[in-house]
């Protein structure tokens, strides 16, 4: 999997007229770094994959205590249309 520079990933964005996105990345180094750069004009929503193995995908939504996935899809939503 290629690594892009993040001034040339912002760059891109720019060029395209990207105004938001749904940022997510495994390690979660690349989400973090759109996250805390603060892009002027870009809306950076996060997710970070809470599973640390290729295994847990398909199962960590479900290891969660009850109400944490509502809560996390709804500040995740929050976010992306708050203005």
């Amino acid at each position: 999997m290629p690594h892009i520079p993040l001034e040339q990933v912002l760059a891109l964005f720019r060029q395209q007229n990207v105004t938001g996105i749904l940022a997510t990345s495994r390690p979660n180094d690349g989400t973090r770094a759109l996250v805390e750069t603060k892009p002027r004009g870009l809306r950076v929503v996060f997710f970070i994959r809470p599973y640390r193995v290729r295994a847990d995908i398909q199962t960590w939504l479900a290891q969660l205590p009850q109400g944490v996935a509502e809560k996390i899809a709804f500040r995740n939503a929050e976010q992306l249309f708050k203005r």
